[in-house]
């Protein structure tokens, strides 16, 4: 399988928020289409589409 817009991030050991927190924190910011007569859209997708916006 080949990945055309992979984006892998390294958190810091001492990061120490819980997967259920980043994912209400990532919900405010989900992908929302946008009209016809908007340029771009931009915002979390879920990494798979029966999943959550967060894979721990």
């Amino acid at each position: 399988m080949w990945f055309k817009n992979l984006r892998i991030y390294r958190l810091a050991p001492s990061w120490d928020i819980t997967a259920e927190s980043l994912e209400a924190a990532l919900e405010r910011l989900s992908f929302r289409p946008g009209a016809a007569s908007d340029m771009t859209a931009f915002g979390w997708v879920p990494p798979r589409p029966e999943s959550g916006l967060v894979h721990a």
